[in-house]
């Protein structure tokens, strides 16, 4: 799970700045958060941002994901990292970008950063907290490594040697089977999740009939008002040589990929779609093909196939990280998708979500805590991440109750993260023009 994450000199974050998943001392909800045995026994399961349009909440995720990226797939011989520094201040622009990460797995706490250019990794380091005791496992500064001695092998030095400066050691070392990297290691690649503006989410359980994935996605989305009955796929079997390739070929690149799932054998080619039944005024079945959907039911399939698998895998680990969650939903949806969200959360959870969006009507006392929201402001042209918990204990007053008018507060902006426009009001009444 995630316990911490901040960069520095990453788009448009030109100063350190950072969120947390620590909880305050609110007691709202508390029910609804994951404990645990050693420090730290409690972690929110939802953090929102909010912020207006170039703010800074897009960048802030991005910055995670490209972190995740590189260190699940290192970089080829003489490629560059890839890093976006910030770009409004010349003395920043040959200035390193720094990612620090904290988190949980397995009931171990790990904490991970990394200092590099556009050309290779500077600094890199990872450390496994134990209470108050902390080991530093390895600590690599400008090609040099120093190793814990409870992890030091001659393999280690001699797989540090052979790393790339433009590849994390992690990387390396998990591909070299070097042991004590690859429960963090894991966590980037298994228990990240990232669902950007463009781009989705498919667990390859929905296309199983009568499973009981698809089963539950079924019944979440006649409970949601959308006229579907349920979802099924349908299977086409093709003999494997090229003519029916080639058909294949067609027939794939005719519709939306993530709704086509290809299987090959020796012999044949097993190509299934997916498609919503919906009842006629007969109650005949009439299967529409799920390409053809509007981009709100698209979305709605993939926040729903999150709840899902939260429900069908309850001892997955896992952290969703989406871009945009509010994209192409009707408000009230939303607010449906995270109350059921957060009523499958409790103490043994190990599940997070974590999003950006602007739908004000998601701050509300019955649903989120003050902690688990999050704004993104510019200030000086470089973006600034605060929390909602921040807001309540410093910039309100005993006489403006954030907990019950939040929304009002953010709308009018109060609580910052909104755009500083200046907009004229209509004439009321206009003297018509010949």
């Amino acid at each position: 799970m995630l316990i911490d994450f901040s960069l520095r000199n990453w788009r448009s974050f030109g100063e350190k700045a950072g969120f947390s998943l620590l909880p305050s001392g609110e007691r709202r909800f508390a029910w609804t958060l994951p404990a645990f045995a050693s420090a730290p026994r409690r972690l929110l399961p939802i953090a929102l941002f909010y912020g207006a349009n170039a703010s800074g909440k897009s960048n802030l995720l991005s910055g995670l994901h490209f972190l995740a990226h590189l260190v699940i797939c290192g970089r080829e011989v003489g490629e560059e990292t890839g890093v976006d520094t910030y770009q409004l201040d010349p003395d920043k622009i040959s200035e390193p970008i720094l990612f620090s990460v904290l988190f949980r797995t397995h009931e171990h706490v790990y904490q991970y950063e990394m200092v590099l250019t556009k050309k290779e990794i500077l600094k890199e380091r990872l450390l496994r907290i134990s209470g108050k005791k902390e080991i530093v496992l390895f600590d690599r500064n400008r090609g040099r490594m120093e190793f814990h001695q409870s992890v030091w092998t001659q393999r280690a030095d001699f797989v540090f040697e052979g790393t790339q400066d433009n590849t994390p050691f992690i990387t390396s070392a998990y591909r070299q089977r070097i042991d004590f990297v690859a429960e963090p290691y894991l966590w980037f690649k298994n228990s990240l999740v990232f669902i950007d503006a463009n781009q989705c989410y498919e667990d390859a359980d929905i296309f199983e009939n009568n499973s009981s994935f698809q089963e539950r996605l079924s019944e979440y989305l006649a409970r949601y008002d959308t006229g579907i009955h349920k979802i099924v796929s349908r299977e086409s079997i093709f003999r494997n040589d090229e003519f029916f390739d080639s058909i294949l070929k067609d027939m794939v690149s005719s519709t939306d990929k993530r709704f086509v799932q290809v299987r090959k054998t020796s012999d044949t080619i097993s190509v299934r779609k997916l498609y919503f039944v919906r009842k006629d005024r007969l109650g005949n079945n009439v299967f529409f093909d799920v390409k053809n959907e509007s981009a709100g039911i698209k979305r709605l399939l993939d926040l729903l196939q999150i709840l899902v698998n939260i429900e069908v895998n309850e001892n997955d680990e896992q952290v969703y990280i989406v871009d945009e969650i509010d994209r192409s939903l009707h408000v009230h949806l939303l607010s449906a998708i995270l109350s059921d969200y957060l009523g499958m959360c409790s103490a043994r959870t190990r599940v997070q979500l974590v999003a950006s969006t602007q739908a004000p009507i998601l701050m509300n006392r019955d649903l989120l805590r003050c902690d688990e929201i999050w704004l993104t402001e510019k200030k000086a042209a470089c973006s600034t991440l605060y929390s909602l918990a921040e807001c309540k204990s410093s910039v309100l007053t005993k006489s403006l109750p954030v907990d019950r008018i939040m929304e009002k507060l953010y709308r009018e902006g109060r609580l910052g993260g909104v755009p500083k426009i200046v907009i004229p009001p209509l004439p009321v009444y206009k003297k018509l023009e010949d």
